[in-house]
């Protein structure tokens, strides 16, 4: 008997340290497009001549009315005390404003093509987060009495695809508890079920390898495309065994494609690199970038970025 309690306690715990051990995303929340939208926290930004809005965070952080460090900070401890790594939004903000000053805009020394970053890929590149966490709520005042209802869902940040993990629900009614507080009285009893949606995706990362987006194209003046051959085999036949080989189970598929672009979608690449550093769509790309810098092609390539899970190579110049 006393050895089957003792075989029992080291199952138990040998089941314990193994959950202790799970790997879990890194983090990143925010306020919702809708809530910024809502509170005129939005701003607007030329995209190569067409004009779009993003979420002003600065301007939500900077307004102590608002709430959103607390509400945020309170948020990221529930998270952390489930074994969670965060990364604060304002944190990454402050440190992209000391950062030197740069120009979104790019260009080739040879050709007038340009492209440009996100605001909102800059972010989530220096932040490096598996997850980004969106969070909008709402203050109900009745009869002196507060209460919060909150809408929390969870993105894929290299992909921008939901994860399928989210939660809705309102907080129980309060006099005197700050907005943060009734924040966490609401959350507490959804995030729970949250979390094990967003392990079961993540799960599915590292399992299979995590998604990015790949666009290689060639400058308007360049001297090659996709049907030039080397060795009896076109460019584009060589770059998509490329692909094959470099992707996990060869899993990746493809999108438009012409003599000058090809687009290579839902590309699982590993999660980690052969140094044991985070993956991304820039590493893989300078991967590719480097293939075609050797000989037979000696194909002189642009990498640019474009956020963590999307890039653009472009063929033929710097």
């Amino acid at each position: 008997m006393k050895k089957i309690i003792i075989l029992v306690l080291i199952n138990i715990m040998v089941y314990g340290y193994t959950l202790g051990q799970v790997k879990k995303p890194v983090i990143m929340i925010v306020p919702s497009n809708a809530w910024c939208k809502s509170k005129n926290y939005w701003t607007e930004y030329n995209n190569q001549g067409t004009i779009e809005g993003i979420p002003d965070y600065t301007k939500a952080f900077e307004d102590i009315e608002s709430n959103v460090n607390g509400v945020i900070v309170k948020l990221e401890k529930i998270m952390i005390a489930r074994g969670f790594t965060m990364i604060n939004l304002n944190s990454k903000l402050d440190a992209i404003k000391k950062q030197t000053a740069e120009d979104n805009m790019t260009s080739s020394s040879t050709s007038s093509s340009k492209m440009a970053e996100n605001p909102l890929d800059k972010i989530r590149n220096t932040a490096k987060a598996d997850i980004i966490m969106y969070l909008e709520w709402k203050v109900n005042n009745i009869g002196g009495k507060k209460s919060v209802t909150f809408t929390i869902s969870a993105i894929d940040s290299y992909t921008d695809q939901p994860t399928g993990a989210g939660a809705t629900g309102t907080g129980p009614q309060d006099f005197s508890s700050e907005v943060p507080e009734l924040l966490e009285q609401a959350v507490l009893s959804y995030i729970d079920d949250f979390n094990t949606l967003l392990q079961v995706y993540f799960q599915d990362i590292l399992d299979n390898g995590r998604k990015i987006t790949l666009r290689v194209k060639t400058w308007e003046d360049a001297t090659v495309n996709f049907e030039t051959e080397y060795e009896g085999k076109e460019l584009r036949e060589i770059i998509d065994n490329w692909i094959a080989s470099n992707t996990v189970n060869k899993s990746y598929s493809t999108g438009n494609a012409s003599e000058n672009m090809n687009v290579f979608e839902s590309v699982r690449i590993p999660t980690l690199t052969e140094n044991g550093k985070g993956n991304d769509a820039t590493q893989f790309a300078t991967k590719l970038k480097k293939f075609l810098n050797a000989p037979p092609y000696n194909i002189v390539c642009k990498l640019i970025p474009q956020g963590q899970g999307k890039a653009t190579l472009v063929l033929g110049a710097k």
